[in-house]
């Protein structure tokens, strides 16, 4: 679920930092698989029904889908910066 992200999500943010894009991609696709296990948890018809709890399950599912959107929008950003040029291929080629 959402603790077993944690620890790609942190090597993520620092394959960013030192510019392994490649890596960022594959550790955010793996906490990924966690976070939609732990959306369908929540969605999972044997959850209570008690009404604080559908209360809190409503609030997490929509703050777990906003990092669902991050983490995506990230990955598509460290693609690009994977199919972008090298500033050395184009010295070279010059």
């Amino acid at each position: 679920g959402v603790q077993t992200c944690a620890l790609p999500i942190l090597e993520a943010v620092h394959a960013v930092d030192f510019g392994d894009y490649a890596m960022a991609v594959s550790l955010f696709k793996r906490a990924l698989g966690s976070l939609n296990d732990s959306l369908a948890t929540l969605a999972a018809p044997e959850s209570s029904p008690h009404p604080l709890v559908e209360a809190w399950r409503e609030e997490a599912r929509a703050r777990l889908f906003d990092l669902r959107e991050i983490w995506l929008r990230v990955i598509t950003e460290c693609r690009d910066e994977l199919a972008r040029p090298d500033d050395e291929d184009e010295e070279e080629s010059d």
